[in-house]
């Protein structure tokens, strides 16, 4: 009781931070700790969780991947037509 007595007289006095042996990155995680998420933060993490839920990340992921092999046959395709394009300007 008495450590948690100065540990909270600590955050308010640096000579209590120096003989605790308390420095500003473990107040800096204790801040962290204890904050209250804002309404942002909430609303995002809700709306994340919702889309999960619905399947949508992996929706999207499936369409990148479609995407991405559309685009590799176009550039096959494109090289394939290439030597095609420079007969015909002759």
């Amino acid at each position: 009781m008495l450590q948690a007595g100065l540990k909270a007289v600590a955050a308010h006095n640096p000579l209590f931070d120096a003989l605790l042996g308390l420095d500003a990155t473990h107040k800096q995680r204790q801040k962290e700790l204890f904050k209250w998420p804002s309404f942002e933060d909430l609303f995002d993490q809700r709306v994340a969780r919702a889309l999960e839920h619905l399947g949508i990340p992996r929706s999207i992921e499936a369409l990148r991947t479609q995407l991405a092999e559309i685009d590799a046959r176009l550039r096959k395709l494109e090289r394939l037509l290439e030597p095609q394009r420079g007969r015909a300007k002759r």
